[in-house]
């Protein structure tokens, strides 16, 4: 599974006014302080700072950040995501679309490698074809939703990791917000209804951190940027994503990378354990 991983205790000072990333192995020692990977699908980061992100950027200054991170080709979902979760490049697992298919290698999920050590993992998700790039027994707890990519989703993911954490405590949540995405298809990934949606991605981010707490590890990043409508070109409105990670006791807060990429999540994640 291993790629490459960002260092966690070798970063630069330099993160932007607007506003992280190993491999699990059998014996790891379960914790109660959990990891929680977000991802905001779409979210480029032209459009993060202080005022329409704070939640976003003050975790930034809690630990590690790229704002000048970049994504691969394709730069679309699928693709992009498969290469998150299991760290290597769509040319190796093979999906170039988002069309679900059988990947062409046998690399496990940062999920199912946790779940493989002996964590228990969750998966939220309101896209039905990350359940099929995502291994059947890698999460202890599946909650996908299939209502055909619906505004009212990410509220529903969030009320759901909620109601789930009030129940049990999970080592590793993946969990997929998507209004940003969708608002840049309907709207223009410049336009002021963009805008409001990645602030509400902030707010439910602020909710699902207020869930772990303040001794979790956590990271945020995203799969593309948008340009128009749509973010099929790889002009750097694209291209250009951003990583964001707080591990306590591990990041120096307030510290950066100049570069990073979605191959880094899978081995960064399992090196936050």
């Amino acid at each position: 599974m291993v790629s490459r991983r960002l260092g966690l205790n070798n970063c630069s000072d330099q993160i932007p006014d607007s506003g992280t990333v190993g491999s699990y192995s059998v014996g790891t020692t379960v914790s109660r302080s959990p990891v929680l990977v977000v991802s905001i699908d779409g979210l480029a980061p032209r459009h993060i700072s202080r005022a329409t992100m704070p939640t976003l950027t003050t975790l930034a200054r809690e630990g590690a950040s790229c704002f000048s991170a970049r994504t691969l080709t394709p730069p679309e979902t699928l693709p992009v995501h498969t290469s998150i979760f299991r760290g290597v490049d769509p040319t190796t697992h093979g999906l170039c679309d988002n069309t679900p298919a059988p990947l062409r290698i046998d690399a496990p999920s940062f999920l199912g490698a946790a779940r493989a050590a002996g964590c228990s993992t969750a998966m939220f998700v309101s896209w039905l074809p990350f359940d099929s790039v995502i291994e059947p027994d890698a999460a202890s707890q599946r909650f996908v939703i299939d209502s055909g990519y619906d505004l009212d989703d990410d509220r529903r993911i969030v009320e759901a990791v909620v109601a789930t954490s009030a129940d049990c405590d999970h080592d590793l949540l993946f969990v997929y917000l998507s209004q940003p995405d969708l608002s840049g298809h309907l709207h223009a990934w410049d336009s002021a209804e963009y805008v409001a949606a990645a602030t509400r991605s902030d707010a439910a981010l602020a909710r699902l951190l207020g869930v772990v707490g303040r001794e979790a590890s956590v990271l945020v990043t995203t799969d593309h940027g948008g340009v128009g409508s749509d973010h099929d070109s790889t002009v750097r409105e694209v291209m250009e994503t951003f990583m964001v990670v707080r591990a306590p006791g591990r990041i120096q807060p307030g510290s950066g990378w100049s570069t990073a990429s979605p191959l880094d999540v899978a081995p960064t994640v399992a090196s936050m354990r």
